[in-house]
């Protein structure tokens, strides 16, 4: 796995729902990689170019790309390693 990574990891992700830990690299082909949380057992590994930044979604992880997509869709921008997730509603200090 650390050569499918470049022995690089360029972002790092805990889901506690999930209870998984998600690893992304965009070093050698791109990578992506979940873990067990407790045992620490591969759960899933693929390739990704430009893997950048990874964070906890609904059901397992979203991840960007410097290329530009983000959970399986293409943007109009690049994502770097680090993605946030933001939720609430802003409220206007008018």
């Amino acid at each position: 796995m650390t050569i499918g990574l470049g022995n690089y990891v360029g972002a790092i992700a805990y889901n506690p729902r999930d209870g998984l830990i998600g690893l992304s690299s965009p070093k050698a082909s791109g990578m992506v990689v979940t873990l067990d949380e407790a045992s620490g057992e591969l759960r899933s590994s693929r390739r990704l170019a430009d893997a950048a930044g990874i964070a906890p979604a609904r059901h397992g992880f979203a991840v960007g790309t410097y290329s530009g997509t983000f959970n399986a869709r293409h943007h109009n921008v690049a994502f770097d390693q680090h993605i946030q997730r933001l939720t609430g509603q802003t409220k206007s200090a008018l």
